[in-house]
């Protein structure tokens, strides 16, 4: 069963995406890209106030930005925390680097794999030697994602046959599924075909863009579509 994960930049955003249904709660500053890093003084707020009621991941940023460190650093303990490779390509490096930042992890904190799926203009390592490099790290998530919101989304990166065998060899490490790169009502049918654990979302449920705020209601719209293709398609639980 496919579940509904939605990215928030405050602890009023993280209470209306949770009011609309949403499983687990992703603290990113959507400004700051696809992956930017909201305050440590947000995480904390949403982490105290999440305890026993969601799950919570946490977007750390860029591995090559100078300040990941201090970032990991001030980290605090949550189930999912998710560093991403754009430009890192050029980087011969770059996977002892991202194996240095998964060690300064809180013990308790699952890394995330991130493939950008847009890769080639992100700077960042081809899909495959990402998932790869995951297992190693012992990933127990792969978020495939896009890097850049204004140039497509998910499947206009990626087609449907890579995507299969990424998620197959994902599947065959025992990882889980999360689908993201600007998904909302127009291609949401086309990456739940792909029966993920979990489909991500931000600016589908603000009122605007991205970075505007979030809307509970649409929130509850997008849990509801899910459910209507899980319930026609007969993967509902």
């Amino acid at each position: 069963m496919t579940r509904l994960l939605v990215s928030v930049r405050n602890l009023q955003e993280a209470r209306d995406a949770i009011a609309g249904g949403a499983s687990i709660i992703d603290v990113k500053e959507p400004s700051k890209g696809s992956l930017g890093a909201a305050s440590p003084q947000c995480w904390r707020s949403i982490v105290q106030w999440a305890t026993n009621q969601v799950a919570v991941s946490i977007a750390l940023g860029e591995l090559i930005e100078a300040d990941l460190g201090d970032r990991i650093r001030q980290l605090p303990e949550v189930p999912f925390a998710k560093i991403g490779l754009s430009g890192c390509r050029p980087l011969d490096d770059w996977a002892q680097r991202w194996l240095a930042a998964r060690h300064a992890l809180p013990q308790s904190v699952s890394p995330v794999a991130v493939v950008y799926v847009d890769w080639k203009t992100a700077g960042a390592p081809p899909p495959e030697d990402v998932l790869t490099t995951g297992i190693s790290l012992g990933c127990q998530t792969l978020l495939c994602d896009t890097d850049d919101k204004r140039h497509g989304g998910l499947l206009d990166w990626i087609s449907v046959p890579q995507l299969e065998q990424l998620i197959a060899a994902a599947r065959g490490n025992q990882m889980q599924i999360v689908l993201a790169g600007s998904v909302d009502s127009s291609n949401l049918h086309h990456v739940l075909a792909f029966a993920p654990d979990y489909v991500a979302v931000r600016g589908a449920v603000c009122r605007g863009d991205r970075t505007a705020t979030l809307c509970p209601d649409r929130v509850r719209q997008m849990v509801e579509a899910i459910a209507r293709f899980e319930a026609s398609h007969g993967n509902g639980s």
